[in-house]
C-alpha cells in the first residue's frame, strides 16, 4: 500500500516521488522516533485491557512474545494507536459455506502475491477495494472482480479493463459467485474490503461509553487527511490527560450530542470532495480547541481536492500513483516516477530513493 504524504522533520528529502512505499515509511518513522524507542517495549503484545471502576485504573495484560510469558500492569490512561477499527465487518451471503477456497476480510491481507494466479472476488469497492483490486492485478492474479452495493467504482475514476465490476453477490455455489443481475463468477478466492466497525468516540478519540474517560483511540475513518488528521488527534489527547481544557471534560450526554452532531455531518457528504472538505473542517475543530495552529490545512485540502480531480478524471486506478504534487511545506513540485506503478515490483527504500 501507498499514500500520497509529505512531512517536515523526518529526513524526507525533497526530490524523492510522492507515493512512498509501506517499508520506507516504516524506516523514516523509527529514524524519526530517535529517543522514543526508549520507551517502547518491542516484542511485546496487549492481549486485554480491564478498567477496574474502585481505582479508576486499567489493568493490562500483556505478553513477551519471545519468551511467551504474560504479566500485569496498571495504567491510568490506555491509547489505541492502531488505529479506531477493531472488528472487521464481515457480511454473511447464502452459500458461503459451500466455497471451498481462502476467504478473508481486507484486515487479514498481508500479500496480493500470495493470490498469484488465482480468480478473486473482492468485496466492497470503497478505497480498501479498489486498492486490493489494484494490488491483485499487478501482482498476478488470473482475474479480479470487484462487487458493489450502491454503485461502481468506475463512476467515481477510471478503472481498469482487468478489473470486472458485479452488482453485490447473492448466493454462492460452491465455487461459483451469483450476482444480482444474474450473472456469475468462478473464483478461487473471496476478500472482504468491507470496512469494520467503530467505536462510538468523542472528538473522534475519547471513548465515552464506559469507563472514566480514559481510553482513547488514534486513527482515521477515511485516508485524505491521514497523517495531519492523526497529529490533530494525538495532540488533543495529550492536552486532554494532561487536563489542560478547563471546560473538558463535559458529561457524557454532551459528548454523545457532539459525535451525533459530527456523524450526521459525515453522512451528508455525497464524494470524495465532501469527505476532504468535513475532515478539514474536522481537523480545524481539533488544533483550535487545543490550540495548535496548522496553517498547512487549508494547503493540504486543496491538494487532497487536486489529487482526487487527477485520480477520477484524467488517470486510472493503475496510473494516479506516477503523478506529482507540490509540497504545502516546500512549495517544490516531487520529480516524477521513473518507473510507473504498475511496473515497480520492489518495495525497498533504497528502490524508492532511486526513482529520481
Amino acid at each position: 500500500m501507498s499514500a500520497l504524504w509529505h512531512c517536515v522533520g523526518l529526513g524526507v528529502a525533497d526530490d524523492v516521488v510522492c507515493f512512498e512505499k509501506q517499508e520506507t515509511w516504516g524506516k523514516w518513522s523509527k529514524g524519526a522516533g530517535g529517543k522514543l524507542k526508549d520507551y517502547i517495549k518491542f516484542n511485546t503484545a496487549v492481549r486485554y485491557v480491564k478498567y477496574e471502576n474502585e481505582t479508576k485504573t486499567s489493568i493490562v495484560t500483556v505478553e513477551d512474545v519471545a519468551k511467551k510469558e504474560t504479566k500485569e500492569e496498571t495504567f491510568t490512561h490506555v491509547i489505541v494507536a492502531s488505529g479506531i477499527y477493531s472488528f472487521p465487518n464481515t457480511s454473511t451471503f447464502p452459500g458461503i459455506e459451500s466455497f471451498g477456497g481462502r476467504v478473508i476480510h481486507s484486515h487479514d491481507l498481508r500479500s496480493a502475491r500470495h493470490f498469484h494466479g488465482q480468480r478473486v472476488l473482492v468485496i466492497g469497492a470503497a478505497y480498501s477495494g479498489e486498492d486490493i483490486s489494484t494490488q491483485l492485478i499487478k501482482f498476478g492474479a488470473q482475474s479480479v472482480t470487484l462487487a458493489f452495493r450502491r454503485q461502481p467504482k468506475s463512476a467515481s475514476c477510471n478503472i481498469p479493463n482487468s478489473i470486472v465490476e458485479k452488482p453485490m453477490v447473492e448466493p454462492f455455489k460452491n465455487n461459483t459467485a451469483h450476482f444480482v443481475d444474474r450473472s456469475s463468477v468462478e473464483i478461487d478466492a473471496v476478500i472482504f474490503a468491507t470496512g469494520y466497525c467503530p467505536a462510538g468516540l468523542y472528538n473522534g478519540t475519547l471513548f465515552h461509553k464506559e469507563g472514566n474517560n480514559n481510553l482513547f483511540y488514534i486513527g482515521v475513518l477515511e485516508q485524505f487527511h491521514t497523517f495531519t488528521y492523526c497529529e490533530a488527534l494525538a495532540y488533543w489527547t495529550c492536552r486532554f490527560i494532561r487536563g489542560d481544557f478547563k471546560q473538558e471534560p463535559v458529561s457524557r450526554e454532551e459528548m454523545q450530542k457532539s459525535a451525533d452532531e459530527w456523524h450526521q455531518l459525515a453522512n451528508e457528504c455525497k464524494n470524495e470532495h465532501d469527505i476532504v472538505r468535513f475532515q478539514a473542517r474536522v481537523i480545524k475543530n481539533l488544533v483550535e480547541a487545543a490550540d495548535y495552529p496548522y496553517p498547512e490545512i487549508c494547503r493540504m485540502e486543496l491538494l487532497l481536492l487536486e489529487w482526487i480531480d487527477v485520480r477520477q478524471g484524467h488517470l486510472d486506478l493503475t496510473t494516479f500513483r506516477d503523478h506529482s504534487y507540490k509540497s504545502v511545506y516546500t512549495g517544490k513540485m516531487t520529480p516524477p516516477s521513473n518507473i510507473p506503478f504498475m511496473d515497480n515490483m520492489d518495495d525497498s527504500v533504497e528502490a524508492y530513493l532511486g526513482q529520481k
